[in-house]
């Protein structure tokens, strides 16, 4: 039977956190990848229970600074990171579409490369409480998510960050001493794979690095419940 969905609005992301890992326990996940965001829900995550297992997507197509980044995560700062992948490695899956696929067909890259492996991990039921690093302020497409939101699946997203701000987020990072992204320092605000981000410049929104251009915001990973999923076909 499923538990009644807590009013944790105005609570702080740690409190969340901790709310998290007491009612989900060994079957609580999070995902990242490495963004500013992101590294401070890792740091909160890890004051509160370090063994939450960490899932990163490795596409193919990440920059090689986010893979050292990775490994510095999981070697240094002994967080339980585990890759998941495409079933087609980036050479067969670029053989069989081209290598410009992703300018060509986004949605159908981010469907195949990113959010099929978090998909099939998601249907092995093995975990049910999923915390995102995502913020009201990040984008359009993330105004109104809520800190605790129940999903279609019985899954449970939780956003322990959902009500700060980017300069909430970069406080607490520097209060902290939280380690960052060295691409940050060079513009890159928001990082996903290397064809489709960009610096961005001074005024312009983070998210406007991502897939100039295209027409879109959201790789998929956040749609996967919403009723109309991310395109996985060419057209």
């Amino acid at each position: 039977m499923s538990q009644p969905t807590p009013d944790l609005a105005g609570r702080s992301p740690l409190e969340i956190i901790e709310w998290a890992v007491a009612t989900h326990g060994p079957r609580l996940m999070t995902t990242t990848a490495f963004g500013y965001s992101g590294m401070a829900l890792l740091h909160m995550l890890a004051r509160v229970e370090r063994s939450v297992p960490v899932f990163f997507i490795d596409t193919g197509y990440h920059f090689a600074e986010t893979l050292r980044f990775r490994d510095f995560c999981r070697d240094e700062l002994g967080l339980n990171i585990i890759d998941l992948r495409p079933e087609q490695p980036r050479e067969r899956f670029e053989a069989e579409h081209g290598a410009d696929i992703m300018q060509r067909q986004p949605d159908f890259c981010c469907a195949r490369n990113k959010v099929a492996p978090l998909a099939r991990l998601l249907e092995q039921r093995r975990y049910d409480g999923w915390l995102v690093a995502l913020r009201r302020d990040q984008a359009r497409t993330r105004a109104a998510i809520q800190p605790v939101e129940p999903q279609p699946d019985g899954m449970v997203k939780i956003h322990p960050l959902a009500e700060w701000t980017r300069d909430d987020v970069w406080a607490y990072i520097r209060q902290h001493n939280v380690p960052t992204h060295p691409l940050h320092e060079e513009g890159y605000l928001s990082i996903g794979c290397a064809p489709c981000t960009r610096p961005v410049a001074a005024g312009q929104h983070e998210r406007e690095g991502r897939w100039a251009g295209q027409g879109k915001t959201e790789c998929g990973i956040h749609l996967l419940n919403h009723p109309a999923p991310p395109q996985d076909r060419l057209e």
